[in-house]
């Protein structure tokens, strides 16, 4: 009775053993690296007869790829009563955003490079400089990483 035991826990930590090996190798090939990211900005602007200035305004964290990354995480910082936002991928649904008003569409596009998703909107019918002032200083980059 006593080998059998005996046996058993050594299979047991034998298990356990290689487990813990295996993970370790996993999170070895596992790397987490800063990448670049800045909030952009992107006006379209929706005139009507009775309209003639609406513009709408959009805030995206936008953040570089790099070769070799299986995913990315972005946390943004909101401030002015603007929530947290978090985003990354893949997939990256955002990176052409369309907005329909009326029958005009405006497809934003993230550039070559580049992911982005939104953070935010602002539209106003005084103009595009106007709608980015609601979005300005609502928004800073927290975090961005990728993992390879």
């Amino acid at each position: 009775m006593h080998t059998l035991r005996s046996a058993f826990a050594l299979a047991l930590l034998a298990l356990v053993a290689a487990a813990v090996l295996v993970d370790g190798a996993s999170a070895a090939r596992t790397k987490t690296r800063p990448v670049s990211a800045a909030v952009v900005y992107r006006t379209g602007a929706f005139p009507a007869k009775n309209d003639p200035k609406r513009c709408l305004g959009v805030a995206f964290a936008q953040f570089s790829t790099t070769k070799g990354a299986k995913s990315y995480s972005v946390l943004v910082h909101g401030y002015k009563g603007s929530p947290n936002v978090t985003g990354g991928g893949p997939p990256f649904p955002q990176d052409a955003y369309k907005v329909t008003t009326n029958k005009k569409t405006i497809t934003f596009r993230a550039p070559s490079g580049k992911h982005w998703f939104v953070l935010g909107t602002s539209s106003t019918g005084e103009g595009c400089p106007a709608s980015l002032d609601g979005l300005k200083g609502r928004f800073k980059i927290t975090r961005a990483t990728a993992t390879h």
